[in-house]
């Protein structure tokens, strides 16, 4: 074997190692990527729920306020 064909074979095993890091890496991100996502989209459900709520709250008092006024 000469030194180019082991300068080659190099190479080639940096490219091969290099290729697949990058898949696995990619891999990963995309996982997390989800993750977050679903976290995102959790939190923005529980606000949402949490803001209804408020109004139903403030509803409510309304109609109780309202319901004691109109007994006195």
């Amino acid at each position: 074997m000469t030194a180019a064909d082991a300068t080659l074979a190099r190479s080639f095993r940096l490219f091969c190692f290099l290729l697949v890091f990058l898949f696995a890496t990619k891999k990963v991100a995309v996982e997390r990527m989800d993750h977050v996502m679903s976290l995102v989209l959790t939190s923005s459900k529980a606000k949402k729920a949490g803001e209804e709520k408020a109004e139903q709250n403030k509803r409510e008092r309304r109609e109780e306020k309202e319901e004691a006024e109109d007994e006195r």
